[in-house]
């Protein structure tokens, strides 16, 4: 019963440990190589990772039913590892948002390099995503769209909230919302 116990529990660790996103395997190969990647490229690769396991796991337990084995774990450990692979590809930009916005409330040693960004009003909030750059704080300048005129700017706290809103919201809508909170 003790030894059933410590056997369910390494089973366990072993299936956390599977390089696959959400687990915890999936993170810790994510932090390691998105210190040498850019993030989007190792998340995909992962994420593909991920699903060619849970096919795998699947198919092991497909083939062993019809050797007559019916374990049917591999298969439930297959469809949790898919399922959590399709949430993961639907929740990276939120979890790429927090990261924004987690890394302004740690201590650091020096101010961060601020990044200016011009903006067409009639530009989408999440077709800046690629130009923001890790550890800088981002400004966003929104040009009239012959780009002559200033309409207003965002800072990266805004823009983040608002694009966790609606990130199909466009600069132009977005500088509207804010100056209603504003002038709150």
């Amino acid at each position: 019963s003790a030894f059933s116990f410590m056997h369910a529990n390494l089973l366990l660790l072993l299936f956390n440990l599977l390089p696959v996103l959400p687990l915890d395997g999936g993170r810790m190969l994510q932090a390691i190589l998105s210190r040498f990647f850019r993030r989007k490229p190792v998340s995909n690769a992962l994420l593909i990772l991920g699903n060619v396991i849970a096919l795998s796991l699947i198919g092991l337990s497909v083939y062993g039913a019809v050797q007559g084995q019916y374990q049917f774990a591999p298969a439930f450990a297959g469809l949790y590892v898919l399922y959590g692979c399709g949430m993961e590809n639907r929740c990276s930009a939120y979890h790429y948002y927090t990261s924004l916005i987690s890394r302004r409330s740690r201590p650091l040693a020096h101010p961060l390099p601020v990044q200016q960004l011009a903006v067409s009003a009639k530009t989408p909030l999440e077709n800046m995503l690629p130009r923001l750059k890790a550890n800088h704080y981002h400004q966003f300048s929104v040009l009239h769209d012959d780009g002559m005129a200033l309409l207003g700017s965002l800072n990266e706290a805004e823009y983040c909230a608002l694009l966790m809103e609606n990130s199909f919201l466009t600069f132009a809508d977005a500088l509207h919302h804010i100056n209603k909170q504003r002038s709150k």
